[in-house]
């Protein structure tokens, strides 16, 4: 290196300037002051200070070079938050990986879970165990950072605008390779891409001596590290306290709070954003306030839209979250499936399950899942589940905003399983479909096609009925009615079907007011309608009829029965579910008054019709086989009625679950039977 800074004085005091030049450039030497004077000379602008000024930046490139062991930041490093959190088992973890030999350790996890964070608070608290840290943030190719001029600059190598960046490239490592001792290099943000050489700019990185370290973060999972490190929201009573750090000194109730970040699934980022928009935002006095706020106007409510700063920098949340979280890098059918992803419930979903949802019988979209979960937007379990954090499901809704349009094919898919013959024969193990329903009602805009989003409500309603779930299948219910009533008009047979629904529904929770005048309403639509000899009145009568008989007027009960049962054995015939169910009814209008010589007969032909048409495991199966026992119980005749009651809880224990209504009836039933026999 001396004998280079001779070579470059002595041409420099013969005034060979272009020799001083070549000189520079061969000893690597070249930084900005030395870049702009050679500019000056090819430019002829050598004025009489040129020598002079010429001389200094020499001796002073050559001094900087000879001290360049050193610096210990290669590149700016931004200053870690001064409201860490949590996290020391993760940065301990990560020190002993890098000191256990693991040369290149991956930081994995969802964006804004804070692996930035992690990795520039290590940076700084373990700075001493390294004697060089050259920090990268990845935004575009990866290659073209490792060649921009503060890097270039500070490693004293020769550029101008003619020099070529692979060579560039190749020079950077040269000097990263020569540099001796323990050196970090922290790639944040790091994003495989293929349209440029990002992968192999990093299997060459990894191809630096083994006294350097390599620590990247990313939403990504890249399988070549030889450690990744999978980082998680932090636990609730620490994202509690990151809130409470960054919310200033308003009023901060601790179960408000954690409501608050429950919604948003504890995500770290989205707990400071939130925090900082509270503490800035007069409309919202306490955190509960806030919470209603973000539940009923969603991420874009103007009271959201309040100056914050985030890395220094003045934002407000959601142009924030758009930053973070840009769409702009995927393709049309990754945006499609998101939309799909952004209204069903955030828990694990197997691949396979979610393709026949979305009815992709050739798994074209196999391929485009996996992509998804490479990029980060959906993450893996240890059953290779993919699931949506809550927070990025908040976000893409109200991102994407998904349509009917844009999810009508898992919609018709939940339509149809909801409302087949498969759910009313085994609801239970069909409990898990109201949550999607749910989820779909929630975040699908209904606004063009509201008639479908009342099929969903029905389909919803029956399906809790079958449960027991009362109180949630009366309001799917009642919301089903008001948009019927909006899109086809009180008269009209939907209209009917869905007063009678509810009705029902009031009459399961002996509710006996409120269903009355709603069973009256619909029975006087259909005779308007269809007319005394169709399937829909006669419906009605039954639902009246029974309601009649939970009064004790058994008078009007047996004579709307009776009508109604002989227009569905003329409409119908006498192998349907529905003349069973009349057949039932009858029966016990009659066991109720103690006749049980006309009860019997019509319990037994109810149930070898139900046995044969719905099969001997269903449900209204049970309720025959309860309804005899009952008769036997009542007759004195208990070893008949424990056969019927043991089998009829057998099948609503498995099809309706322990906690059924039905179910429970049962069991108490049987539970009689042992005190009695004593």
């Amino acid at each position: 290196m001396q004998q280079h800074l001779q070579k470059a004085l002595d041409a420099l005091q013969r005034a060979q300037y272009a020799q001083v030049f070549k000189i520079l450039h061969e000893a690597e030497v070249m930084n900005i002051d030395l870049n702009i004077l050679q500019k000056e000379f090819v430019k002829g602008k050598t004025d009489t200070d040129f020598e002079e000024r010429l001389e200094v930046a020499i001796k002073k490139a050559f001094d900087e070079s000879g001290n360049l062991t050193n610096i210990r930041f290669l590149s700016h490093l931004p200053s870690p938050t001064s409201h860490f959190i949590g996290r020391e088992a993760e940065l301990k973890m990560l020190h002993e990986n890098l000191q256990a030999g693991k040369r290149t350790v991956l930081v994995n996890g969802v964006g804004g879970v804070g692996k930035t964070t992690l990795v520039q608070k290590y940076a700084h608290d373990y700075q001493t165990e390294y004697a060089h840290i050259l920090y990268i943030r990845q935004s575009g190719n990866l290659w073209d950072l490792f060649v921009q001029t503060d890097l270039l600059d500070t490693l004293c190598l020769a550029y101008n605008a003619q020099t070529d960046r692979q060579v560039l490239f190749a020079n950077v490592l040269k000097k990263l390779k020569a540099l001796p001792a323990t050196n970090l290099l922290l790639i944040d943000n790091y994003e495989p891409t293929e349209s440029d050489q990002t992968q192999d700019t990093l299997g060459q990185l990894f191809a630096l001596p083994t006294h350097w370290r390599v620590v990247c973060t990313s939403r990504v999972d890249v399988p070549i590290f030889d450690k990744t490190m999978r980082l998680h929201v932090l636990p609730p009573d620490e994202a509690i306290e990151v809130f409470r750090q960054h919310a200033g000194n308003k009023p901060q109730d601790t179960a408000e709070i954690r409501a608050l970040l429950e919604m948003i699934g504890y995500h770290t980022l989205m707990t400071e954003l939130l925090a900082k928009t509270y503490r800035y935002c007069p409309q919202f006095g306490t955190v509960g306030k806030m919470h209603v706020f973000l539940q009923e106007k969603g991420l874009q409510n103007p009271y959201l839209a309040k100056e914050i700063y985030m890395e220094t920098q003045p934002t407000y949340l959601y142009a924030y979250l758009r930053k973070v979280f840009s769409l702009a890098s995927l393709t049309e059918g990754e945006v499609w499936l998101l939309k799909q992803w952004a209204v069903l419930p955030t828990t694990p979903h197997q691949a396979m399950d979610f393709l026949t949802w979305i009815q992709d019988t050739d798994l074209a979209y196999e391929n485009t899942l996996l992509a998804l979960a490479k990029k980060g937007w959906l993450q893996t379990d240890d059953n290779l589940a993919y699931l949506l954090h809550p927070f990025l499901q908040l976000f893409l809704h109200e991102e994407l905003k998904p349509t009917l349009p844009d999810c009508e094919k898992m919609c018709k898919y939940f339509v149809d399983l909801i409302g087949s013959e498969e759910v009313e024969a085994n609801p239970l193990a069909h409990q898990w479909t109201s949550a999607i329903g749910e989820g779909m009602l929630q975040n699908i805009d209904f606004t063009a096609q509201a008639e479908k989003q009342g099929i969903l409500l029905n389909r919803l309603d029956s399906l809790y009925s079958f449960l027991g779930d009362y109180p949630n299948a009366i309001r799917c219910a009642k919301e089903g009615v008001a948009i019927i009533e909006v899109t086809v008009g009180k008269q009209h047979p939907n209209y009917a079907t869905a007063l009678n629904n509810v009705a029902s529904l009031y009459w399961n929770t002996e509710n006996y007011a409120e269903a009355l005048p709603l069973y009256e309403e619909a029975l006087q639509i259909d005779e308007k309608i269809s007319g005394k000899q169709s399937q829909s009145y006669a419906t009605s009568l039954n639902n009246l009829a029974t309601l009649y008989y939970n009064q004790g007027d058994y008078a009007k009960a047996l004579s709307l029965f009776e009508e109604a049962s002989q227009i569905q054995k003329e409409v119908l015939g006498e192998r349907h579910p529905a003349y069973a169910s009349s057949l039932n009814n009858l029966a016990l209008l009659y066991d109720n008054q103690g006749d049980y010589a006309k009860a019997l007969p019509l319990y037994e032909k109810s149930l070898q019709i139900r046995k044969e048409v719905l099969g001997e495991r269903h449900p209204d199966t049970a309720i025959s086989l309860h309804n005899i026992g009952t008769l036997y119980f009542r007759q004195g005749n208990y070893t008949q009625a424990r056969q019927y009651f043991e089998e009829a809880y057998s099948i609503c224990l498995e099809k309706l679950g322990e906690q059924h209504p039905y179910t429970q009836d049962t069991k108490r039933w049987l539970d009689k039977l042992p005190r009695i026999a004593k």
